[in-house]
């Protein structure tokens, strides 16, 4: 049968690392970026180009017609939406005043999520 682990260690931002599944809580939505509760107290990022590939679609044929008004991010994503992410990359950004946070961006496109999704690469303890 499946093993269970004794101890599930918890999410630590050094552990992250890309290519990771992780289930997360959409927390603000901004015009081009969104952000996203991760487990542990972690926040993932959202460029506009990674939350589906129907936006981008949606966007580039916007692009093209001056007319036409570019799709709302919050019309994809609102807060407290539960989402399902993979993780593009890490990184310990130093900024001047509020000294270094980590950044961890991810992608929320299903044609990335999906792809690899099996039970063992959920991480544990996480609801999806």
């Amino acid at each position: 049968g499946m093993r269970i682990p004794r101890e599930v260690k918890p999410l630590r931002f050094k552990n992250v690392n890309e290519g990771m599944f992780l289930a997360g809580v959409v927390k603000e939505v901004r015009e081009a970026e969104a952000l996203v509760s991760l487990p542990n107290n972690l926040t993932g990022w959202v460029e506009v180009d990674h939350v589906s590939d129907e936006l981008n679609e949606l966007i580039e044929s916007t692009l093209e017609d001056d007319e036409a008004d570019a799709p709302a991010l919050s019309d994809y994503l609102w807060p407290g939406k539960l989402v399902r992410c993979v993780v593009l990359s890490t990184a310990t950004v130093s900024g001047k005043k509020s000294g270094s946070h980590k950044h961890v961006a991810v992608s929320l496109k299903p044609s990335l999520c999906n792809s690899g999704l099996s039970l063992g690469s959920v991480h544990a303890g996480l609801a999806v």
